[in-house]
């Protein structure tokens, strides 16, 4: 938070790229698994989907933070 972080649009995947990194099969320099099924619908891109999901936000994220808190709370005896 004390320093500023500038965001390079040059180094984000984009229809090209990940195709070419699909093309490499190599996760290790890529990062990238491989090809995306979803990519296949007409109306759907990986690199262009801008929207959140709340399945890796909440229920594979903080939900179990949280969750963990509360349990370990509750059976913690005073």
């Amino acid at each position: 938070m004390r320093s500023t972080v500038i965001m390079n649009r040059a180094l984000l995947r984009n229809r090209e790229n990940f195709k070419s990194n699909c093309l490499l099969n190599n996760k290790t320099k890529t990062g990238q698994r491989g090809r995306c099924d979803f990519n296949d619908l007409v109306s759907f891109h990986l690199t262009e989907n801008l929207e959140a999901d709340i399945l890796h936000d909440f229920d594979e994220g903080i939900l179990h933070n949280v969750m963990t808190f509360i349990i370990t709370k509750l059976s913690v005896k005073n």
